[in-house]
């Protein structure tokens, strides 16, 4: 499948000079959140957008959901589809929302594949730096790219992840010898939407990044500064994304200005 059809760059700001900065958001976020727009960044900065699909769809399968909660109330599937039904059970997701999460996780590391190819359709996108920064789903996205495609012929500085769902288990020193800058780990401990998506996976999200002898890792604990009121369940993981001109210098602390 050619990758032009599930995915396009969108340009956010052109400046010439400077590096060139791609956003790639996640599950249930604006390619081109208004946060994007007024985020004082050096160089060209474009966003990835992608069919990344978007929790609004849920009315369209209540009654599905309804069914398979009560199925699950009664039936011996709690341990088969926890912890993802504590969230279930509180209304605040649906059944239907959780597997479209996982069909899109599937998704977004073939995305990945193919990112280079609409990176190098970028004029001289050789010529300058590259900065790769993912929200959610799109770290997986970044993960999938620099662990699986050859990108010796750009120059790709730093990655920035912002509540992550890749998992420490899929990174290696491929990833890091194909950057020569670090990667920027914000996460939270409190993140219940990755606590109930990945259980108790390596997902970085959820905790510090350490790979064993590797030294170009700045973990950022981003969770006194993210919306924790008891309403905020959602907002706790989408903030990153929603709030990036002010979350991502806090994460990025060598962010060019």
């Amino acid at each position: 499948m050619d990758i032009s059809d599930h995915a396009r760059l969108i340009p956010i700001s052109d400046e010439s000079d400077g590096p060139i900065n791609v956003f790639i958001h996640g599950y249930r976020s604006d390619p081109c959140d208004e946060a994007l727009s007024v985020m004082t960044i050096q160089g060209r900065s474009l966003a990835l957008d992608w069919k990344a699909g978007r929790f609004k769809d849920t009315a369209l399968v209540a009654p599905i959901s309804v069914a398979l909660r009560a199925l699950y109330r009664v039936a011996k599937i709690r341990k088969a589809l926890a912890p993802w039904m504590l969230l279930v059970d509180a209304g605040i997701i649906s059944v239907w929302e959780a597997a479209q999460f996982h069909l899109k996780r599937k998704k977004a590391r073939w995305i990945g594949t193919g990112l280079r190819q609409l990176i190098r359709e970028i004029p001289n996108a050789t010529n300058h730096p590259i900065n790769l920064i993912g929200h959610s789903l799109g770290t997986e996205i970044i993960v999938s790219t620099l662990m699986k495609e050859d990108w010796s012929a750009n120059h790709v500085h730093d990655c920035v992840f912002l509540g992550g769902t890749a998992s420490a288990n899929r990174m290696g020193e491929e990833l890091f010898s194909q950057i020569d800058g670090c990667v920027y780990n914000g996460y939270s401990k409190d993140d219940m939407i990755l606590k109930a998506a990945l259980g108790a996976g390596r997902c970085v999200g959820k905790r510090e990044l350490t790979i064993e002898g590797q030294e170009r890792i700045v973990n950022v604990d981003c969770s006194s500064f993210l919306p924790k009121t008891p309403p905020a369940v959602i907002a706790h993981h989408t903030a990153y994304w929603s709030e990036i001109d002010e979350i991502l210098p806090l994460v990025w602390q060598t962010m060019p200005r």
